[in-house]
């Protein structure tokens, strides 16, 4: 046992002696550790960030589209109630009640359920601030220095207090058209089919234009890549509504046939 502690004394001497020598002594096996290079390092963390960009871009679109198709379903059902408390108001079918009105008539009309709604006539809230609407498909739907409207997007609207933006078109033969832009005007797209979708009201109830609603005529209404109209997008509620990650890819129903459910 002594000339272990001896032989352990005269090795930390040794290594006290080296070190005050400037010697380093030798690393153990157990003592060497890998290492990266600045280099590596920096290539391993841009890949990192290239990966964590694309991850949250597309959580974030998928986020985007659940907040649109909440608001979407949440102005369908408001609509819904507003026109079956007017049909019981005045004791009539929706319909007839609005034909023979003007759109500032409908307009007044509507206001009058909405609590906190502020008017919007000649798209005077917003025409001022350069805000701009576009079609599906990406033609202007009309800008602030047009001072004609699209026919299915009228010049009579009003603010909800929750911001959204609603317009009353023309009326056809298939009943009265309604157009929201569920995060307002003050948001993007501003884009029918990606966050301004229409309604048609009918008979008795309030219906999403498209699939077997036809808003318009039969080359416009469509909701897909292929058409170019001054409408287009007019169509994209229906299915803004019924297929799944609609809102989540720009062109997902790109073989959509007039008519099809």
């Amino acid at each position: 046992m002594d000339s272990e502690k001896r032989i352990l004394n005269v090795t930390l001497e040794g290594h006290k002696a080296g070190r005050q020598a400037g010697f380093t002594p030798p690393l153990s096996n157990s003592q060497h550790k890998c290492a990266f290079t600045l280099a590596e390092v920096l290539v391993t963390l841009g890949i990192i960030g290239v990966v964590a960009a694309i991850t949250l871009s597309a959580l974030f679109q998928k986020y985007q589209a659940k907040v649109i198709l909440t608001q979407l379903n949440k102005s369908y059902a408001e609509l819904q109630t507003v026109v079956n408390r007017i049909s019981n108001d005045y004791g009539e079918n929706i319909l007839n009640i609005v034909t023979p009105l003007e759109n500032s008539e409908v307009k007044e009309l509507f206001m009058k359920y909405y609590d906190g709604a502020v008017d919007c006539k000649e798209r005077e809230c917003y025409n001022s601030k350069g805000i701009i609407y576009y079609t599906y498909t990406g033609s202007l739907v009309f800008d602030n220095q047009n001072t004609n409207t699209n026919y299915y997007f009228g010049k009579d609207q009003f603010l909800t207090k929750e911001g959204r933006l609603i317009s009353f078109g023309g009326t056809n033969i298939y009943g009265r058209m309604v157009t929201v832009d569920l995060n307002g005007p003050f948001k993007k797209p501003n884009a029918w089919g990606r966050d301004t979708f229409t309604f048609l009201i009918t008979d008795k109830q309030i219906s999403p234009c498209g699939g077997k609603t036809m808003c318009s005529n039969i080359y416009n209404y469509n909701c897909n890549k292929t058409e170019n109209g001054k409408f287009s997008g007019i169509g994209c509620t229906y299915y803004a509504l019924t297929k799944p990650d609609f809102l989540y890819h720009k062109y997902y129903y790109e073989n959509y046939m007039p008519g099809e459910l």
